[in-house]
């Protein structure tokens, strides 16, 4: 895996991106090769290893390459159907093997880094509906047409692996309104805006949680270690992530001392930073400690509930709480429900 120009933080993506453009291309009887030449990339050298990253600079670059000598502002859009989960490496297989596509875009968002660390991803939770609202990070171009090809290729994800059509609600899009909307309108089948202030995909609510995926908690655990492992190397891990898998570590680990949990005493030690650094580092990105620790103990519980493997009051133990009625009354808190109906939930 070749992450040299990663480890300075330079804004880069997958070179999943290239190489389904070329795929694409190539079906249109376009010669790729000599395209991406034209920027300063390398078709063989990603070929023959597709765990590289592209300079994001040298992306913007192909992308214009492509609209101007295919004359299609709608590009973008073709490129879902030569793109897997597993051309996302890691995270692919991690969403895969989630509950369900509400879960897995959360994950998607959490580690979006991984596919590309030049923008910033961010889930708007409103009562009816979820938006995956994704933006350019200062200072930095992205192509209309690769948001296209973001939206379609999660478009294409979701139906791919849940069977369901029309999971996506509305499409925002920034880009100016095009003469012939049609491609996009036909891509989505929903309504589609143009000329928005943010770039976002949005998902009905209710059908989010319906559209089951494998399920896996366990492999999903080897997953999202595999992909914690890749963003170590790239060093694109926030101070929050860090914090939480150093917490979900903790609490998985077996402990003889009866409701010893985590704390921000204990964690700051662990990474050789004072407390109140720490804190400031988790303010910086609008989080807490408590939070994260929160948030820690629900995705376990979730999990643990899945594996139906242990009891209420052996979940109750190990997250923390004195017995099964407290744990009964958080979780109640955290999903508006009792853990035996999400059990059922996930058994059904």
């Amino acid at each position: 895996m070749n992450l040299e120009s990663t480890t300075s933080n330079a804004p880069t993506t997958l070179a999943a991106w290239p190489l389904a453009i070329c795929q694409a291309l190539s079906a249109d009887q376009i010669e790729p090769q000599a395209l991406l030449a034209s920027v300063g990339l390398n078709k063989r050298e990603f070929e023959s290893d597709p765990d590289q990253r592209v300079n994001i600079d040298k992306m913007l670059a192909l992308w214009q390459a492509v609209e101007q000598v295919t004359q299609d502002s709608a590009y973008g859009l073709k490129i879902a159907n030569y793109v897997q989960p597993t051309h996302f490496r890691a995270l692919g297989m991690l969403m895969l093997t989630c509950r369900d596509i509400e879960q897995a875009l959360t994950k998607l968002g959490q580690y979006h880094a991984l596919i590309s660390n030049s923008v910033e991803i961010q889930l708007i939770d409103q009562i009816d509906r979820i938006g995956f609202h994704i933006s350019s990070l200062p200072n930095i171009n992205i192509s209309p047409l690769a948001i296209d090809a973001f939206f379609a290729t999660l478009k294409h994800f979701s139906k791919l692996v849940t069977g369901q059509q029309n999971l996506v609600c509305m499409v925002d899009f920034v880009r100016p309104e095009p003469l012939d909307s049609s491609l996009w309108l036909s891509c989505f089948d929903c309504d589609v805006h143009f000329s928005q202030d943010k770039n976002c995909l949005w998902f009905e609510r209710k059908k989010l949680s319906q559209a089951k995926l494998l399920g896996e908690p366990q492999l999903a655990s080897l997953n999202e270690h595999a992909v914690i492992q890749y963003l170590e190397k790239m060093n694109a891990l926030s101070w929050p992530e860090r914090i939480q898998q150093f917490l979900h570590n903790q609490l998985l680990q077996p402990n003889d001392e009866e409701l010893q949990q985590p704390n921000l005493t204990d964690t700051a030690k662990a990474f050789n930073i004072s407390e109140r650094t720490l804190r400031r580092y988790l303010a910086d990105e609008k989080q807490s400690f408590r939070m994260l620790l929160q948030r820690c103990k629900m995705e376990l519980a979730d999990q643990y509930l899945q594996q139906n493997k242990l009891s209420m009051t052996e979940i109750a133990y190990r997250l923390g709480f004195s017995d099964s009625s407290n744990f009964s009354r958080a979780f109640q808190r955290w999903y508006g429900h009792l853990p035996s109906r999400h059990m059922t939930n996930n058994q059904s």
